[in-house]
């Protein structure tokens, strides 16, 4: 297996069948969470052209990697886990979930079985497109079209005190640094970085 890849949905759009079967054997692919959902959006779309959104689905499930892929874990479920106590190791490996410990040969390994996205991909592939399917594809637009990133912005900004205006990628990462070590504030941190991630507000109350 080659080096590690994230790739999202236009990338494999463009690569032909061959392409894509010499990609994927090339390289270890991470499939993020997003992809899958952005893939599925497509079902609610009006296709244009000849090609039906079933038809469009499918093709980009056929070029997507399989033979050296590893579909990650959701960041809300990561940034959960964290937050009970479950540190995430960053070592450029995939996070991945559904492993179970078992004994061959007197020595312990974990097995993992096929992820829910991957089934969906399976089945994709043959064209079977399920209502549930249909249905999530559906609200999963209609949440991306109403949501106001500026306005989520400007939110962040003014719940956490933030003054300074950063001018690029390093001086973001300044900032948030500087916003996550403040003393003072952590919990009102904690709760605005719960609230933008969309984690499930039940489990704030629980723990």
């Amino acid at each position: 297996m080659g080096p590690i890849v994230l790739f999202d949905k236009s990338f494999v759009e463009m690569l032909n069948i061959d392409e894509a079967a010499v990609f994927d054997a090339l390289y270890s692919s991470v499939i993020c969470p997003m992809f899958y959902t952005e893939v599925l959006a497509d079902l609610s779309k009006e296709p244009p052209g000849q090609r039906t959104a079933e038809r469009i689905v499918a093709d980009v499930a056929r070029k997507t990697p399989i033979m050296h892929a590893t579909p990650n874990l959701l960041h809300s479920t990561l940034c959960l886990g964290e937050l009970l106590g479950h540190p995430i190791e960053m070592r450029g490996v995939p996070a991945i979930a559904g492993g179970r410990p078992v004994r061959q040969n007197g020595r312990v390994t974990v097995v993992y079985e096929q992820s829910n996205e991957a089934k969906a991909f399976d089945r994709w592939q043959h064209g079977m497109f399920y209502e549930l399917e249909r249905e999530f594809a559906s609200s999963w637009r209609a949440q991306l079209k109403s949501a106001n990133h500026a306005d989520m912005a400007k939110l962040a900004k003014a719940a956490l005190k933030i003054s300074a205006s950063p001018s690029s990628l390093e001086d973001a990462f300044e900032i948030a640094k500087e916003v996550v070590q403040g003393k003072g504030q952590r919990f009102r941190t904690l709760k605005t970085a719960y609230s933008l991630l969309g984690l499930d507000h039940r489990q704030w109350k629980r723990y």
